[in-house]
């Protein structure tokens, strides 16, 4: 009956604990639904790719099987045909990659429209790669290997016979087309007659590439022989799942860290709301007591009532969960994998999603249940409204807070000094907790002070008085700040991260590739393609010419003995291009690549001439010199001819560059016989977007405990305009305009979301910059702290536009507040 009592009473208030108790139990059904759909979506994968195959061989360090030994696989009793499947890594016109594989013979693989390849010029296409390229069935393409001695005969065209979805997206030929693109052996598939007995084969042919009995079996139980190892289907994709599962409970444990930080925003929302509504009932409990009811009964009754709400609340977080996994697979086939699975409705995450919900809700309602127990009967004989909380300072979260930031600080101090994330992840972890803690201490002063620095700038008695009303609630300002500043510090602390991670690397390639992009030409008509293109900032063209050295460089792939280089005169002067000028020879030396095997020259003396012109400079390696170019001062090899004919053009691209944009670039170049090098811009471009779509990733992973964050406020600030109510009369009373009425809420949200903003962001920029440097320290980079103060002007924007949403509705229901009711009895 309590219990019931309860609910009734609690009604609007419970709305916001059950939306927060949906949004973590649905977070957490969604990524075990996806979870899910990504593992069976890789047992599928895996099994495409040998599918047919009665026996698989491999070779246990990647190296092909002999024609030796596959003849006498092929004599084996019970094998009836073998194929070997090679892989070939090449490039299409457009600068796109694309891998090609062998057509497995007896293979399930679906071919959507037209037929697989059957002779060498013939190839089957993906439908992801067909689309990207704009490719469709009776085309032509054109296939080059990067890697290729000659690029004519490197360059291989074929004929599009069918599309369908590939394993790996890997283009399909025959055995003789794939001897075209300088090929690499992947693995050896057998077939055997129906009437054999493939465990026998199996172990038959590990004897036989053993070369004598001594056959092991592995985990998975396939049968090992020397370097090789011989599988079935079944046994692949069980030895696949866990390669990938090792990968994915990394995700898992990487996933798993944002759904406790989403369940510990909630337990503060949900606490803080069952914390106001016992506070609000308590003539109720009073009366209850002056009846007889016990201090277990009142215990038990809001156990039990945080328990039913978690219940109710947790299913239906299960079906909206379910829903937002269905969605997301859908949309991961759609845009990412088309063989992507359906996400299902896993059992145990119904039982997880209710287990979490049900256990938070409880765990929450714990320390407002021993309040209730503290409820005295002759409360019952108090004024009706809520008394104000004690004004005694809270001098143990005073000690343990500062004990546990300290703690905290000196772990990242050692974390950093040390390179070591084992001592900086755990200390910002304490730091935090430290700081949450102390929370109750700081926040409501700083709040007020806020409040109170409002009013005198903005002569606004609406702000005085938020700031007084704040010491009636200091531990749910302290709560409700907490909230928010939890999901202001993990966003701040991750734009940190990513920015001083980017600046970083930027630094590092600035030196290891301060050359954006290399075109071996400096004609006029390279130096135009070049300007025509939109990624273009600046080029710079250098004077060079062909010379030999007294000593072999290595500057001929196809002579390694050869002593022909390309000799490029830098002149005293400034370039826009070179991101450093590190590169940048002094008097009297020549610099190499790290392309040339020349440790033995290295600081000596090496003679350089073109026809009757001879110079002498030192020799030595510099990183950034660009392959098979030798860079020396103009005035050292001036006597040798230069020429801006033979010479080179240095391009440095805009800095939002996409490797996709680079590789067009030189695929246009190329399309005009010009040799070009993009590994700087790739290398940068690779970095960057790596680390965008990370952050992208951890900022969707924090979208739960954002929108929580959200809910938390609007429900404290719903609870605070139900209790003050009378106040407000009052106020309306005394002349207080409905405008004003809803201004003091909104206001009252702008408060806290102001100091949650300044401390999460500090927060933010130590936790950031503490982790880079123990991460990258560690490889011995130099870390480049750099503040994205863009970003968190732009975080800042939305934690105060968050909060004025989440007091939208509270401000108008206290707007609608009649001052008749400042009389009424509650």
């Amino acid at each position: 009956m309590i219990v019931k009592a309860n609910l009734r009473s609690g009604g609007s208030r419970l709305i916001a604990a059950a939306i927060t108790i949906i949004v973590s139990v649905a977070f957490v059904v969604a990524v075990m639904g996806v979870l899910a759909s990504f593992q069976s979506s890789m047992r599928a994968e895996l099994a495409a790719q040998y599918s047919g195959a009665d026996l698989v061989v491999k070779h246990v360090h990647g190296g092909p099987v002999e024609a030796k030994k596959q003849k006498a696989i092929e004599n084996t009793a019970g094998v009836k045909e073998t194929q070997r499947i090679d892989r070939s890594f090449t490039t299409f016109p457009s600068g796109g990659f694309a891998e090609v594989t062998v057509w497995p013979k007896n293979s399930e693989i679906e071919v959507e429209s037209g037929r697989a390849p059957s002779k060498p010029n013939e190839i089957l296409f993906d439908t992801q790669v067909a689309k990207e390229e704009n490719k469709k069935i009776g085309d032509q393409v054109e296939l080059t290997v990067p890697l290729g001695p000659d690029p004519e005969q490197s360059k291989v065209t074929f004929t599009i016979t069918g599309i369908g979805h590939m394993p790996e997206s890997a283009l399909q030929v025959t055995n003789a087309g794939a001897a075209k693109l300088a090929p690499e052996f992947d693995h050896l598939r057998i077939l055997t007659d129906k009437s054999a007995d493939v465990s026998t084969i199996q172990s038959a042919v590990a004897k036989t590439l053993a070369g004598s009995a001594d056959v092991k079996t592995n985990d998975f139980g396939a049968k090992v022989g020397g370097d090789y190892t011989v599988s079935t289907e079944d046994q692949l994709v069980q030895e696949g799942l866990k390669d990938l599962t090792g990968d994915s409970n990394t995700i898992v444990a990487f996933i798993a860290a944002f759904i406790v930080v989403a369940l510990f925003v909630a337990v503060l929302v949900i606490s803080n709301t069952f914390q106001v509504l016992v506070a609000s009932r308590l003539r109720s409990l009073a009366l209850l007591r002056a009846v007889g009811a016990t201090r277990s009964q009142l215990r038990n009754a809001t156990l039990a009532e945080g328990a039913l709400l978690g219940l109710i609340s947790s299913i239906i977080g299960v079906l909206v969960g379910w829903g937002a996994s269905l969605l997301l697979s859908i949309a991961l086939r759609a845009f990412v994998q088309q063989t992507f699975q359906t996400a299902p409705l896993p059992i145990l995450a119904v039982v997880t999603g209710v287990a979490v919900g049900v256990c938070v809700t409880v765990a929450a309602s714990f320390i407002p249940a021993l309040k209730a127990t503290r409820v005295s009967p002759i409360d019952a004989l108090a004024p009706a409204d809520i008394p104000a909380p004690a004004s005694r300072f809270p001098w143990v979260r005073l000690v343990i807070g500062s004990l546990l930031t300290a703690l905290g600080l000196l772990g990242i101090a050692v974390g950093t000094a040390s390179s070591d994330m084992m001592f900086t992840l755990p200390g910002a972890f304490a730091a935090f907790c430290g700081v949450l803690v102390l929370s109750r201490v700081f926040v409501p002063p700083l709040v007020e002070l806020t409040g109170r620095i409002g009013e005198k700038v903005f002569r606004s008695p609406t702000l005085g008085l938020v700031a007084r009303n704040v010491k009636l609630a200091p531990r749910r300002t302290a709560s409700t700040t907490a909230a928010l500043l939890v999901g202001v510090t993990l966003v701040a602390t991750i734009f940190m991260g990513a920015q001083t991670t980017r600046t970083t690397i930027d630094a590092e390639l600035s030196e290891f590739a301060p050359i954006d992009f290399v075109a071996y030409s400096s004609s006029d008509k390279t130096v135009k393609t070049l300007e025509n293109s939109k990624i273009v900032k600046d080029v710079n063209t250098l004077p060079g010419t062909r010379a030999k050295t007294s000593v072999p460089l290595g500057h001929n792939p196809d002579d390694p003995d050869s002593k022909e280089t390309l000799v490029i005169g830098v002149e005293n002067k400034k370039y826009s291009v070179p991101r450093s000028t590190d590169l940048f020879p002094p008097p009297g030396v020549m610099y190499v690549g790290i392309d040339t095997d020349v440790d033995e020259y290295k600081g000596k003396e090496i003679t350089l001439h073109a026809g009757k012109k001879k110079v002498q400079l030192t020799l030595k390696v510099h990183e950034a010199v660009p392959s098979g170019t030798t860079l020396a001062n103009a005035d050292d090899v001036a006597a040798l001819g230069l020429k801006e004919s033979e010479g080179q053009t240095w391009v440095r691209l805009a800095d939002d560059v996409s490797v996709s944009q680079v590789m067009t670039l030189r695929s246009d170049l190329e399309k005009a016989d010009v040799a070009a090098d993009g590994e700087g811009a790739i290398s940068r471009a690779g970095f960057a977007e790596v680390i965008t779509i990370m952050m992208g990733i951890v900022l969707g992973l924090l979208g739960a405990s954002i929108i929580i964050s959200i809910v938390g406020v609007g429900n404290t600030l719903s609870l605070a305009t139900i209790e003050r109510k009378r106040e407000t009369a009052l106020l309306r009373t005394l002349g207080l305009p409905r405008w004003a009425a809803a201004g003091m809420v909104a206001a009252e949200a702008t408060l806290m979301a102001i100091v949650s903003i300044v401390v999460g962001t500090a927060l933010g920029i130590l936790f950031g910059w503490a982790s880079v440097k123990s991460l990258l320290s560690a490889e011995k980079i130099t870390v480049v702290a750099d503040i994205p103060w863009l970003m968190f002007g732009l975080v800042a924007v939305v934690t105060v536009l968050a909060a004025l949403i989440a007091s939208l509705l509270p401000a108008l229901a206290a707007s609608r507040t009649q001052p008749a009711q400042g009389v009424a009895q509650r």
